[in-house]
């Protein structure tokens, strides 16, 4: 895929549609403001694994919340400018969505499932454009609920489609202390993602080579700070 093209309709697209830069600009600033001023300076302890042991840290949900809402909000409302911006520069989305709405998706699950699965159904994709005639075919399918639910729903769809399996992990979400049960239970999920990974790939896991590249994790500069800490390097002050 050619960036540079890409990058060009994005700016163009920008330049047509004010709602697109009040989306990508002034929305995450809000956003991320809000959720900084309401949430309530109290303790937040986290578990996490270092050389195989357990170390619990305590730092305030202040902190921690702004932190990991700037690249959280930055990245997610970014993916979904694109994808939009590719399907309004074709005119398609409205013609898209309802093909979906046919298969029995509801009209309030989230847009970007029916608009992608609308686009496939007509055989077309915004990205013709760039060299790609149709989605992917993919071998397994592995989503992550920590973002949206639909996820899930959106990749289950093309697992019936391409007859492939679909895996994912269902993250705990709206928690306020991250306890042992917690990692635990991300940990087993995980886990349980090896077996039906090493049918796909033909091969199993070669555990000695991951435990010899995990300890590299801690090597780089900073590794051992504070979570909150390191996903700081992230925050962004608005200018008033």
């Amino acid at each position: 895929m050619k960036v540079l093209p890409i990058t060009g309709l994005l700016l163009r697209e920008y330049q047509r549609n004010a709602l697109l830069l009040a989306l990508l600009v002034v929305v995450p600033v809000i956003f991320i403001t809000v959720s900084i001023y309401n949430t309530e300076d109290i303790p937040l302890t986290f578990i996490v694994r270092d050389n195989g042991e357990r170390i619990s840290i305590t730092e305030s949900m202040v902190d921690v919340h702004g932190a990991i809402m700037v690249p959280i909000t930055a990245a997610f409302l970014a993916s979904l400018v694109g994808l939009f911006t590719m399907l309004g520069a074709a005119r398609s989305a409205n013609r898209y969505m309802p093909l979906a709405h046919a298969q029995g998706y509801s009209q309030d699950v989230c847009s970007y499932l029916t608009s992608d699965i609308g686009a496939y159904l007509a055989g077309e994709t915004p990205l013709s454009a760039f060299g790609l005639t149709s989605v992917p075919r993919a071998d397994v399918l592995v989503f992550n609920t920590n973002q949206c639910r639909d996820v899930r729903d959106w990749f289950e769809w093309y697992g019936r489609r391409w007859n492939v399996p679909v895996i994912g992990v269902r993250s705990p979400r709206s928690i306020e202390l991250v306890t042992d049960n917690d990692v635990d239970a991300v940990a087993q999920q995980i886990e349980a993602l090896i077996p039906p990974l090493e049918a796909v790939a033909g091969a199993r896991l070669d555990a000695s080579r991951l435990s010899a590249g995990m300890p590299l994790s801690f090597q780089a500069p900073g590794a051992r700070r504070p979570f909150s800490r390191s996903v700081n390097s992230a925050w962004a002050e608005p200018v008033v």
